[in-house]
């Protein structure tokens, strides 16, 4: 069978027909964008050309490094695998594969990863990795000594790096300005900002574990007439802009409209991502100072509140607690085995359901519950909610958004936080049970937002610093039956807050006392 049988070709113009073909068919986000700001900025189109040139250069040096020997077809086939998900996920959603978005990627579930397989991807992986990949496989390569391959492996390199500094040089100012000042271009640069990701995360593997760092030694807890009852909700990809408490045209909290509740309507998250965000939030650090890789060996509120003798239990519905509650009680409702409230997929309301038991073993002390919610995770919003809890249709039943109409998508969006918005609700019911002879309390604050195809944007995870307001600003609400917290709060709706606030709130509503605790960030008490 003669289909695949190919000319002997070396191995130097392998990688010098494989890089072109990479940097043209692997890189239709990227390209797009810059034609867009070439427009828009009036630049010569001659430097579409210099772009794609350096893009190309770079790709040469990466892989002509990294590619060698009898490893170059396994190597070859290994990084198009990687550039064809890539290429997907940048074309498709528009995301930036960055460190983050790997970690993201690897602490999913696999429901949330089936929620993102398509025929389209499947059509990727046929034609940019699946074919090329065959073709790799037959190609004969040329044989030469060691001595020889290095000869012309140092010899392209040199060249390659000669045409590149040449290319710098003559138009230093041109790329010194865009190199700066259109980062966002360039993150969607493929496949080195992946490679740049998975160097980033090795070298973050690799790191010594570092010794537990214990925070607020001095922390005491006053006492106060009634204990304390707080369920938390950890909401998740939720839009402020999307909750008819914040003027939302649409009636998208049909029950929360009709409580005498707090809803502060300008507060924003500390990332665009659950690793980031859900810690952080948590963190006796500041957005500007947190560390996530820190994080993980330093103290946070729960662990000073648990020291204080509140009781302390974590239910999740989401991917995991983010290392937040590694050292406290902590169940997982993603399956039937916990969360009696399963179909097609385990609902957030099933957190609900036996609460009762654990306040009742503690009925003493003050309590915290936090429910971290599925909330209105992407792309598959319609998946988020029980068909009997939807209001608005027809939906958007695609993970391939770009593929359904803006009402659509705005309809199934829509629909989950009508959910959100029962689920809540629902939490408060369980609350009021207890009103008579505890301070009870609901917070509710997703992690992050959401873009929905504004400026061809889908779901989450963009670099702060350009991230649209959608993905940054949050929804967090709040229900007691404590009129000073309320009273309190009511003053603070209007004014901007973020993250930050919420390790010092959740100090404030147990009266704990310590050095870490601010009073300036406190949203419930004075």
């Amino acid at each position: 069978m003669q289909l695949f049988k190919f000319k002997e070709i070396s191995q130097n113009n392998l990688i010098i027909v494989f890089s072109f073909f990479l940097t043209t068919f692997y890189n239709f986000q990227y390209f797009e964008v810059l034609k867009n700001w070439i427009y828009v900025s009036h630049t010569p189109r001659i430097y579409f050309l210099l772009i794609f040139q350096l893009l190309l250069i770079i790709n040469l040096i990466f892989i002509t490094l990294i590619a060698h020997n009898r490893f170059i077809k396994f190597l070859l086939i290994s990084i198009l695998l990687i550039s064809t998900i890539s290429a997907y996920f940048i074309d498709t959603y528009k995301v930036i594969i960055n460190e983050e978005m790997l970690f993201n990627a690897i602490e999913t579930n696999w429901n949330e990863v089936s929620d993102l397989m398509s025929l389209e991807f499947s059509l990727y992986l046929f034609f940019l990795f699946l074919i090329p990949s065959i073709f790799i496989y037959k190609l004969q390569i040329k044989k030469s000594n060691y001595k020889k391959q290095l000869k012309t492996i140092s010899f392209s390199l040199f060249l390659y790096i000669s045409i590149l500094s040449l290319m710098l040089f003559f138009a230093s100012s041109f790329f010194s300005s865009f190199l700066r000042d259109q980062k966002h271009i360039n993150y969607y640069a493929n496949p080195i900002n992946t490679f740049d990701a998975i160097i980033g995360i090795i070298s973050d593997t690799n790191n010594k574990i570092l010794p537990h760092k214990i925070i607020g030694l001095d922390a005491k807890k006053n006492n106060s007439d009634k204990r304390n009852i707080v369920i938390m909700i950890v909401g998740e990809t939720a839009r402020a802009d999307r909750f008819a408490l914040n003027d939302y045209p649409r009636n998208t909290n049909p029950k929360l409209l009709e409580r005498e509740l707090v809803n502060f309507s300008n507060v924003y998250s500390c990332a665009t991502n659950t690793r980031l965000s859900v810690p952080c939030m948590f963190s006796h650090k500041d957005r500007e100072d947190f560390d996530v890789k820190k994080f993980k060996y330093t103290d946070n509120v729960l662990d000073i509140l648990d020291r204080v003798g509140v009781k302390i239990l974590w239910r999740d519905n989401n991917s995991s607690s983010k290392n937040v509650a590694d050292r406290v009680i902590f169940e997982s409702f993603l399956s039937s085995d916990l969360n009696p409230v399963c179909d097609n997929e385990c609902r957030d309301e099933g957190m609900v359901i036996g609460l009762e038991k654990f306040i009742r073993a503690n009925k003493e002390d003050d309590v915290l519950i936090v429910l971290h919610s599925m909330g209105s995770h992407g792309p598959a919003y319609y998946q988020r909610v029980p068909d009997e809890r939807k209001l608005f249709f027809p939906e958007c039943k695609t993970n391939q958004l770009e593929k359904c109409t803006k009402q659509e998508l705005t309809n199934s969006y829509d629909n989950t936080i009508v959910y959100t918005d029962f689920f809540i609700d629902k939490v408060i019911k369980f609350l009021e049970t207890y009103k008579q002879k505890a301070n009870v309390h609901m917070i509710y604050v997703s992690d992050h937002g959401e873009s929905l195809g504004e400026n061809s944007l889908y779901l989450h995870g963009l670099p702060y610093f350009i991230a649209p307001v959608e993905q940054k600003h949050v929804p967090l609400i709040y229900w007691t039956n404590n009129m000073n917290s309320y009273e309190v709060a009511s003053k603070k709706s209007t004014k901007k807050h973020s993250h930050d606030n919420i390790f010092h709130s959740l100090l404030g509503l147990y009266g704990v006392e310590t050095s870490l605790y601010k009073k300036d960030l406190d949203l419930f008490t004075n």
